[in-house]
Protein backbone atom coordinates (compact mmCIF):
# COMPACT_ATOMS: atom_id res chain seq x y z
CA UNK A 1 0.00 0.00 0.00
CA UNK A 2 0.90 3.73 -0.38
CA UNK A 3 -0.48 7.11 0.49
CA UNK A 4 -1.62 9.07 -2.28
CA UNK A 5 -3.46 12.63 -2.22
CA UNK A 6 -7.04 11.79 -2.52
CA UNK A 7 -8.58 12.84 -5.79
CA UNK A 8 -10.67 15.49 -4.85
CA UNK A 9 -7.97 17.35 -3.05
CA UNK A 10 -7.57 20.00 -4.80
CA UNK A 11 -3.88 21.67 -4.27
CA UNK A 12 -1.21 24.11 -5.62
CA UNK A 13 2.52 24.54 -5.09
CA UNK A 14 3.21 28.98 -4.60
CA UNK A 15 6.80 29.46 -5.00
CA UNK A 16 8.06 32.62 -4.59
CA UNK A 17 11.76 34.36 -3.64
CA UNK A 18 11.50 34.23 0.12
CA UNK A 19 9.48 30.92 0.67
CA UNK A 20 7.41 27.76 -0.93
CA UNK A 21 3.80 27.20 0.48
CA UNK A 22 1.16 24.59 -0.69
CA UNK A 23 -2.09 25.06 -0.18
CA UNK A 24 -5.20 22.02 -0.72
CA UNK A 25 -8.81 22.56 -0.41
CA UNK A 26 -10.68 19.30 1.01
CA UNK A 27 -14.00 19.41 -0.94
CA UNK A 28 -17.16 18.93 1.63
CA UNK A 29 -15.53 21.50 4.61
CA UNK A 30 -13.95 24.07 1.99
CA UNK A 31 -11.21 24.35 4.25
CA UNK A 32 -8.31 25.19 3.12
CA UNK A 33 -5.05 23.88 4.49
CA UNK A 34 -1.51 25.84 3.68
CA UNK A 35 1.71 23.70 4.57
CA UNK A 36 4.95 25.33 4.30
CA UNK A 37 8.70 24.07 5.29
CA UNK A 38 8.78 20.58 6.60
CA UNK A 39 5.16 19.86 6.44
CA UNK A 40 5.24 20.70 2.88
CA UNK A 41 8.15 18.31 2.44
CA UNK A 42 6.54 15.74 4.24
CA UNK A 43 3.12 15.82 2.38
CA UNK A 44 4.88 15.79 -1.28
CA UNK A 45 7.22 13.17 -0.06
CA UNK A 46 4.18 10.99 1.59
CA UNK A 47 2.89 10.43 -2.07
CA UNK A 48 3.95 7.07 -2.99
CA UNK A 49 5.81 6.29 0.01
CA UNK A 50 5.08 2.47 1.96
CA UNK A 51 6.47 3.65 5.42
CA UNK A 52 6.87 6.88 7.48
CA UNK A 53 10.73 5.24 7.44
CA UNK A 54 10.65 5.67 4.09
CA UNK A 55 9.43 9.19 3.92
CA UNK A 56 11.43 10.17 6.90
CA UNK A 57 14.76 9.20 5.18
CA UNK A 58 12.96 11.23 2.02
CA UNK A 59 13.42 14.12 4.27
CA UNK A 60 16.84 13.21 5.63
CA UNK A 61 18.37 13.08 2.20
CA UNK A 62 17.07 16.76 2.03
CA UNK A 63 17.77 18.16 5.50
CA UNK A 64 21.29 15.79 6.86
CA UNK A 65 19.16 14.69 9.82
CA UNK A 66 18.85 10.69 11.05
CA UNK A 67 16.12 9.21 9.53
CA UNK A 68 15.90 7.24 12.51
CA UNK A 69 15.32 10.70 15.13
CA UNK A 70 12.69 12.38 12.96
CA UNK A 71 10.39 9.28 11.67
CA UNK A 72 8.17 8.76 14.82
CA UNK A 73 7.22 12.99 14.30
CA UNK A 74 6.92 11.71 10.52
CA UNK A 75 5.07 9.13 11.45
CA UNK A 76 2.18 11.23 13.86
CA UNK A 77 2.17 14.30 11.14
CA UNK A 78 1.08 12.25 7.32
CA UNK A 79 -1.59 10.34 10.69
CA UNK A 80 -2.77 13.88 10.74
CA UNK A 81 -2.93 14.59 7.16
CA UNK A 82 -4.88 10.97 6.69
CA UNK A 83 -7.23 12.62 10.03
CA UNK A 84 -7.65 15.77 7.67
CA UNK A 85 -8.61 14.04 4.39
CA UNK A 86 -5.33 15.11 3.11
CA UNK A 87 -3.49 11.47 2.29
CA UNK A 88 -5.16 8.48 1.97
CA UNK A 89 -4.04 4.77 1.48
CA UNK A 90 -4.48 2.95 -1.47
Amino acid sequence: MTWQRPRDVAWVDQATSNAIAGFALTPGSGRITCMSGSGLLIWESAVEATSAAQIAQRIADVTGERASDIEHDIAAFVDQLVDAGLLEWV
